[in-house]
This record gives C-alpha cells, sequence and structure tokens, in this order.
C-alpha cells in the first residue's frame, strides 16, 4: 500500500531533492516522501552532473549558501555518510573563450576584488 500523503512531499529524486529529504530526516522529521517519476533516484540531470562543486561565477545571492556548504558540509560529507562522494577542494579553471566571455569572467575578478565572490587566480 503507497502512501499518499506527508507533512513533507519533496518533487525530484535528484540531489537536491534527496539531500533535502536527508537534511530533513536529520532534523527529525519523520514524514517525508519524495516523488521521482524516473525508475530510479538521481536518474535525470543528477546523473549528467560533471559533479563540480563551485563558488565562483554564482549570483551573489547564492555565495553565502555555497560558501557554508564548501567549508562545514561537503569536508566532512564522506565521513558522515559512510561512502566515498570524491569531494576534492582543488579549485577550478575558467577561460575566456570570446572577448565577451573574457570580459565576464573581469567582471567576476572586479566582484571578487570588492569581496562579493571567491578568488580568482588570472592566468
Amino acid at each position: 500500500m503507497s502512501k499518499h500523503t506527508a507533512e513533507v512531499i519533496i518533487i525530484g529524486g535528484g540531489v537536491n531533492g534527496c539531500a533535502a529529504a536527508y537534511y530533513l530526516a536529520k532534523a527529525g522529521m519523520k514524514d517525508v516522501i519524495v516523488l521521482e517519476g524516473s525508475p530510479s533516484i538521481g536518474h535525470g540531470g543528477s546523473s549528467r552532473n560533471g559533479g563540480g562543486v563551485r563558488q565562483s561565477g554564482r549570483d551573489v545571492r547564492e555565495l553565502p549558501y555555497a560558501m557554508y556548504a564548501v567549508q562545514n558540509m561537503w569536508p566532512t560529507l564522506s565521513e558522515e555518510l559512510g561512502v566515498d562522494v570524491e569531494y576534492y577542494q582543488k579549485g577550478n579553471l575558467r577561460l575566456g573563450k570570446t572577448d565577451a566571455h573574457m570580459e565576464k569572467l573581469r567582471d567576476e575578478d572586479h566582484r571578487w576584488q570588492r569581496g562579493e565572490g571567491d578568488m580568482p587566480i588570472p592566468l
């Protein structure tokens, strides 16, 4: 018999939906349903994700959340879950492919200099 009601219903069993369900359960929530349209969880966009955890190139409103996760969640996630999530903090490389893209990267550099983003390393 399937359950049709819950205190919290999460639509989508990708990385965000599963993480939301996990942290709700960890916080003591016992009545959570994750709805997934595919036969298995993580089958959609999450299965094709390159796996990058980044702070650069984000909307400034997202930065506090991204920075919190990089400092407080990702480093201990493998230990917490008992599985190697293959998280390594090595940085990333962004190359400007066109003049317009180079200008965008320069703008991000200026945002960082004003304290609004993570540190770029110019090449």
